[in-house]
């Protein structure tokens, strides 16, 4: 698994051996990921959340995001991702939190571990496939008030999932099939005339 662009172009990262809950997205999606994002990376605040390996808030950094914060709720997922950033980063721009984003969760509980009054200009979502983990993350980002004016959040998911095209602040506004893998692209209802909807295609 490599970076794709940016500053650490080619830059190999490690990877999980003994860790069956990991599942790093692919060079090829990961790749397709920021063309759709394109020039949003530059400057921009990243949250990564199931962020595993970190490979796409990594990837963001090296494509001149400003910071990246990364969530995951396994210690050793934080060790990967700290053993990465270093990897591609003599002072990574970047912070790493062990915390939980299941349905259970208070979001002042993930909001003590954020800056005061943080928002995110890129959000990316990649959870465990099939595990029902992605409408309890975007209602955390929600009441915290997490996805900045004219930010956009990418889940990645498997493509048979179904995935709402609007939830009381986000409307979906691209998806696309990449094998496997589902991407759905959402951002705040009041950025919605800043895009037009694509329909789900094979690349």
């Amino acid at each position: 698994m490599r970076i794709t662009g940016g500053q650490c172009r080619g830059r190999k990262l490690a990877t999980p051996k003994n860790l069956s809950h990991i599942r790093p997205t692919s060079d090829r999606v990961r790749e397709a990921i920021f063309n759709i994002v394109g020039s949003k990376v530059e400057g921009a605040g990243v949250l990564d959340c199931f962020a595993g390996t970190g490979a796409l808030g990594i990837e963001a950094l090296s494509r001149g995001a400003d910071f990246a914060i990364f969530i995951d709720q396994s210690r050793k997922s934080l060790e990967l991702i700290t053993q990465n950033l270093l990897t591609c980063f003599k002072q990574p721009r970047a912070k790493c939190i062990q915390h939980s984003l299941n349905d259970k969760i208070k979001v002042k509980s993930l909001c003590k571990h954020l800056p005061p009054g943080i928002s995110f200009d890129l959000i990316f979502m990649d959870p465990p496939y099939g595990m029902e983990l992605v409408l309890p993350a975007l209602s955390l980002i929600e009441q915290g008030n997490l996805l900045a004016d004219k930010g956009i959040i990418l889940v990645e998911e498997h493509r048979e999932v179904q995935l709402p095209a609007t939830t009381s602040q986000m409307r979906l506004v691209d998806q696309r099939v990449y094998g496997e893998t589902g991407i759905w692209l959402y951002t705040a209802v009041a950025s919605i005339n800043n895009y037009a909807y694509r329909k789900p295609q094979e690349p």
